[in-house]
């Protein structure tokens, strides 16, 4: 399993949410995205899921986020499902800077700082800096 997931079970997924609900399956979506029979799939799910169609950054973005970046730098993912990580994380910046302020999660600002300076130290990382721990 790459490096980059390391931290991944530190997040509290299912205290986070996405477009439809919980967000206890990011997760498994990330985790596919270094699996290459799954990670076309997995790039689109996280699209849908964490994205969907804007107007909104939801609190599982700022907690992919690292994630997503690292993936989309990694030269073992297909070149086409990196391009799609890259589509989402302009589509979440995008939807951060033109949608109303209480659709955009607090924790985004701080994540994306992090995240455009450092993605592997923000994979698995809150805002503040602290991991994101399981109760």
């Amino acid at each position: 399993m790459s490096d980059a997931l390391a931290r991944l079970d530190n997040v509290d997924w299912a205290a986070l949410r996405h477009a439809y609900g919980a967000a206890g399956d990011v997760p498994g979506m990330l985790r596919g995205l270094h699996r290459p029979e799954k990670a076309a799939a997995a790039a689109d799910d996280l699209l849908t899921h964490v994205h969907h169609q804007g107007g909104a950054v939801h609190s599982s973005a700022p907690a992919a986020l690292g994630y997503v970046i690292a993936a989309a730098a990694d030269p073992a993912i297909d070149a086409d499902v990196r391009q799609e990580l890259l589509d989402l994380v302009g589509a979440l910046a995008d939807a951060a800077n033109s949608a109303a302020p209480r659709f955009v999660t607090s924790a985004w600002p701080a994540a994306w700082d992090l995240a455009v300076t450092d993605p592997v130290a923000a994979a698995g990382r809150s805002a503040g800096g602290a991991p994101y721990r399981r109760r």
